[in-house]
């Protein structure tokens, strides 16, 4: 992904050795000779702040920043073709001309009735919101019923022509879109989960550039565009349900779960990806926000990318306080194991025992023998790759131990298998796939 030039002096910032630089580009996803390519760039003066805000004026982002949010707005309504199917979609869009947040819908036809909901819904969540709309600047080619004019008496309707209008209709932000450009979607469902996290995307950069840190205003613009992605629109009746979101992000979810699962790490972490960008700072559902960074983190693990793991794992532990007691344990349990298979992985031992034991003392409080029993299993799994393989044979044991008392013939299995592969060395045996809880 193309960096700002604020993202990249942020960079050259932190580049102080070379060992950073080197761990600077595992984070962002580039080389360390880009980066100094940049710090060059800024000795020789061509990478400035003051270079990048010249570049927004001359460009399409060009937004005024010094009004109030959602005071001043343009509606516009595009055809798109985005489906397998021949048939158009239309995009009912509204954009803050001000900073530049976007909302929209979608629906198969285009319809006053259809618009006027959907300025009707938009205009209500601003109303709960505190927020006060002064001005709408409407493409000429939109149609509204003259009883939407006089129903908001406070809100001044504007018509425009689309040349007046065009610098503020741009859907995304440059290089922040993760809608489909050349090939075309199987199901509206696939389209509508891209849609919505391209628009939750740029509206959160717009915000970490933005003065605007109020967590009420954050939650309220993810809200609204979680309750107009909900489904394609039809002529029928009230058509936003947060609720329905919701659910299909939960089955997204899942659809992750199983990627990972058949090894398509890929897919898995771009789903999960997304998933972060549109639940973060939403308030929606912590504990699916949770689940889908804690499942990057494991991806990175996979990946070997330790920075990446331990931002992910430290994100996914400030976000556990939101939970009640008994799920915080639970959660953080998995954190601290996952914490140990990262030092695992770049052989720092010390690190790995320590959170190993962290994760013990929280298991053990738990009063979960099936817990306890999978804590020792993947116990003997870390520690056999520190290279002390007696350790790992007592882990093991308690493990079977508490298998056999409770009748867990898969975690028994699983533990007689690897302590088989400790005696028996040579001897070739399936993958095992850690369990953490």
């Amino acid at each position: 992904m193309r960096k700002s030039v604020e993202e990249k002096l942020k960079v050259i910032k932190q580049a102080t050795s070379r060992k950073k630089i080197k761990k600077l580009a595992e984070i962002h996803g580039i080389t360390p000779r880009t980066i100094r390519n940049w710090i060059n760039s800024q000795k020789n003066g061509l990478l400035s702040k003051n270079k990048s805000q010249k570049k927004k004026e001359d460009g399409n982002d060009n937004y005024k920043a010094n009004g109030s949010p959602l005071s001043e707005l343009v509606l516009k309504v595009s055809e798109l073709y985005p489906l397998q199917k021949e048939k158009p979609v239309f995009r009912y869009l509204i954009k803050d001309i001000n900073h530049g947040f976007v909302f929209c819908a979608y629906s198969p036809v285009k319809e006053k009735r259809i618009l006027s909901q959907f300025i009707a819904q938009f205009i209500s969540d601003c109303k709960r919101s505190g927020i006060r709309i002064k001005r709408l600047f409407i493409d000429k080619s939109c149609e509204i019923f003259d009883v939407d004019r006089s129903r908001y008496k406070d809100i001044e309707f504007i018509l425009k022509h689309y040349k007046e209008i065009r610098k503020y209709v741009n859907f995304s932000l440059k290089k922040y879109n993760y809608l489909k450009e050349r090939t075309r979607y199987e199901n509206i469902c696939d389209f509508l989960f891209d849609s919505l996290a391209t628009v939750s995307l740029n509206n959160q950069i717009i915000l970490e550039r933005s003065a605007l840190k109020s967590n009420k205003f954050k939650s309220f613009i993810k809200k609204v565009n979680m309750t107009m992605h909900s489904d394609i629109v039809y002529d029928c009746g009230n058509f936003f349900d947060t609720e329905k979101t919701i659910s299909d992000l939960k089955a997204k979810y899942s659809a992750a779960v199983q990627h990972r699962k058949n090894k398509n790490h890929e897919t898995s972490d771009n789903i999960c990806e997304k998933l972060i960008h549109i639940l973060e700072g939403s308030g929606s559902d912590d504990e699916l926000l949770i689940n889908a960074i804690i499942k990057r983190s494991k991806i990175s693990i996979i990946r070997s990318n330790s920075e990446t793991t331990k931002y992910l794992l430290k994100s996914a532990l400030l976000r556990i306080r939101s939970l009640p007691a008994d799920r915080q344990n639970l959660y953080r349990y998995q954190i601290y194991m996952l914490y140990s298979d990262c030092h695992r992985i770049i052989k720092d031992s010390k690190n790995s025992i320590y959170h190993l034991n962290k994760a013990h003392s929280i298991v053990s409080s738990l009063n979960d023998e099936k817990a306890l029993a999978l804590f020792y299993l993947n116990c003997g799994l870390i520690v056999k790759e520190l290279y002390n393989t007696e350790k790992a044979v007592e882990c093991y044991k308690k493990s079977i131990e508490l298998a056999q008392k409770n009748g867990y013939h898969e975690i028994k299995a699983q533990a007689d298998q690897m302590i088989r592969q400790i005696s028996t060395p040579s001897l070739v045996y399936p993958e095992h796939r850690h369990q953490f809880i």
